[in-house]
């Protein structure tokens, strides 16, 4: 079994849920459009097989592919926030912890004695 085969087999239950709601939600969001496969295959260069394993939620397919085809739904716009420093609660909780208890005045380099 190669490596990527065992990452994938090793995916959580909520990260399978979570891209198989993902990939149903682009095939609504296609779907509204009015937008057959064959002709989001050619709009966004990715073969017909590929859009199917995207719409059913598919841990294979990269993020690159998947981003391509949010991109020409125009649903993009999201993805950069998912990962925003800004709302990572574990990471500012840790950061704080680590933040010294005392802060001292710096002494300064330049001599005032005239």
């Amino acid at each position: 079994m190669s490596k990527r085969s065992k990452g994938i087999a090793a995916l959580p239950e909520s990260i399978k849920h979570a891209l198989i709601l993902v990939g149903k939600n682009i095939q609504v969001a296609r779907k509204r459009r009015r937008i057959p496969l064959r002709e989001m295959s050619e709009r966004t260069l990715i073969s017909v097989p590929s859009l199917r394993k995207i719409e059913a939620g598919s841990p294979s397919v990269s993020l690159g592919i998947f981003l391509q085809v949010l991109w020409t739904l125009q649903l993009h716009m999201e993805f950069e926030l998912l990962a925003d420093p800004a709302k990572d609660v574990v990471g500012i909780q840790k950061e704080e912890k680590r933040l010294p208890k005392r802060v001292h005045s710096a002494k300064p380099d330049v001599d005032l004695n005239f």
